[in-house]
Order: structure tokens, then C-alpha cells, then sequence
């Protein structure tokens, strides 16, 4: 743009792939409320999303794809845009060009990358196309918190709900825990009612699959699989999710295949522990 300054930094704060454990936090940075664009294609990561912003008083509008993004920078003025790298349509990396050529401030949106992937290579594709930023997924809510408070005034220090992890290798209790105090427990109930509606068309192409099978459609329904059990603290299925998607991308269909073979199991054994956790979820509307 040849104007003013622009910054690039990573909040990778996410331990190895398909692990969502946090090892404790500290406390969020208070802020101003902000005006948020998110674009997310994912449900259950709309509504994380969605929960942990608004819990700070943020006003927030949320789209499902890269031209929707481009759309509502068009129409509205944001003071950050949260924009998931993978989507349908228009990925975020070419809706973040686009967004980069409109005109004066619009095309100047700070654009905050959101993905699950940290390869230098993405990251690289990111700054490239006018992103300032990179946010790691599942969402840490000080990791957002902190990023988030670079463009916005400073209000009077609030605490943050305390959260430590206990090791758990199916279900991250402290991140569940965490999610409950930011989201509310109806909200956090839902989530959890919804899981198999939004997991089922991916799980069952899963079920189906071969060494025949097309490892593209696969992996984008590890993908889709992996960032919904990682947002609500899923972590041995993340990984398993995870470890599938890397299988495809590296043309290992064998590989793919054997590990989609566990997958029912451990989503039910997922959604069982993230039940006991949540035992008031019948107070979702």
C-alpha cells in the first residue's frame, strides 16, 4: 500500500499438533470493545468464537466464507478482521488480497490469521498477502485476548477465569473448564448437543473410505473434524483427526485408512467424557 507501518507476529502458544492442553494461564489484557469480522466456515468454531469475543463485550458479525469476508469489509468498517485460512468459495489468504485492495482504511483492517496449521510456508503465504497476524487453533482466549489488545485502547485491568491442565489425554477438563466460564454452560451444552449433528457427514465419508479412496475429500473432513474437537477440548481426537489429515496430504492412504478405522470409538468416547464434564447441559436452549 506504501503507507504507514505493518507488523507480523505469531501467538503460538498451542503446544504439538493435535494437542489443545494449556499449561495455565494468565491473565487477559482488558480492552475497549471492538468491532470484529470472523470468518469461519466451521459451526462449532463460529460459536467459540463467537462466545469468547462477545464474553468481552466485542461486537462481532461472523461470515463462512472468503467472499463474505470481502463483502462485509466492503460494507462495514471493522477494527479486526479474524480470518480462517481454509474455507470454501474463497480461502482467506485470497480474501485477505482482496480486502487489500479496497480503497483507504477499509483495505488497511488489521487481518488476523486462524488456522490449525503452523507450517512457515502458510504462515509466509499469510504475511504475503497482508495479514498481520497468526492465531493458532483451538482459540486461546489470552492468546486472543492479547492480540486483540494491540488495536484497542486500554480499559481497567479484569481477571480472567484460572485454568491449568491436569494431562488428560481424551478430554483437556481445565480448557473445558475455561470454555464453560467464558461461553456459559447452556452455551457450552449446546455445543456438545450439536457435535454429532455437525461431525455425522464427516464421520460417515470417513467410515466409508479405502486405499481407492480419494485422499482429498478425506482430509478436509479430518480437517473439519480436527478444529471441532480441539475448540471443546477434544485433544485425543484432535490428534487422531490431525494425524489423518497429515496421512492424506502426504499421500500415505494406507496410513489414512488405518487410522480412520478408530474414529467412531474415540468420538464416542470423546463426547461420553465431555458429557460427565458437563453435566448441566440439558440447560442448552
Amino acid at each position: 500500500m506504501g503507507e504507514g507501518s505493518t507488523f507480523w507476529f505469531t501467538v503460538a502458544l498451542a503446544p504439538a499438533q493435535g494437542e489443545v492442553r494449556r499449561e495455565g494461564t494468565t491473565d487477559e489484557p482488558a480492552m475497549e470493545p471492538l468491532r470484529i469480522l470472523v470468518a469461519e466456515d466451521n459451526p462449532v468454531n463460529q460459536q467459540v468464537a463467537l462466545g469468547l469475543l462477545r464474553r468481552r463485550g466485542h461486537h462481532v458479525n461472523v461470515v463462512s466464507t472468503g467472499r463474505g469476508a470481502v463483502a462485509a469489509v466492503s460494507a462495514q468498517t471493522y477494527d479486526v478482521v479474524l480470518m480462517d485460512v481454509h474455507m470454501p468459495e474463497m480461502d482467506g489468504i485470497e480474501a485477505t488480497r482482496e480486502i487489500r485492495r479496497l480503497p483507504g482504511e477499509k483495505g488497511r483492517v488489521p487481518v488476523i490469521a486462524l488456522s490449525a496449521s503452523a507450517m512457515k510456508e502458510e504462515t509466509d503465504d499469510c504475511m504475503e498477502a497482508g495479514m498481520v497476524g497468526h492465531l493458532p487453533k483451538p482459540i486461546d482466549p489470552v492468546a486472543l485476548a492479547t492480540v486483540l489488545s494491540r488495536y484497542a485502547p486500554a480499559a481497567p485491568p479484569a481477571k480472567a477465569a484460572d485454568g491449568a491442565s491436569d494431562g488428560s489425554v481424551s478430554v483437556d477438563e481445565s480448557y473445558v473448564r475455561l470454555l464453560v466460564d467464558s461461553l456459559g454452560a447452556a452455551k457450552v451444552g449446546q455445543l456438545i448437543a450439536e457435535l454429532p449433528q455437525h461431525a455425522r457427514p464427516h464421520r460417515e465419508r470417513l467410515a466409508s473410505v479405502s486405499v481407492e479412496t480419494d485422499l482429498e475429500p478425506m482430509r478436509a473432513s479430518a480437517h473439519a473434524l480436527s478444529g471441532m474437537a480441539a475448540n471443546l477440548g477434544l485433544t485425543a481426537l484432535a490428534e487422531l483427526t490431525s494425524g489423518i489429515e497429515e496421512a492424506c496430504r502426504a499421500g500415505r492412504a494406507a496410513e489414512a485408512v488405518s487410522l480412520c478405522r478408530r474414529l467412531d470409538t474415540s468420538f464416542e468416547e470423546a463426547v461420553h467424557r465431555l458429557e460427565a464434564l458437563c453435566p448441566d447441559r440439558s440447560a442448552a436452549p
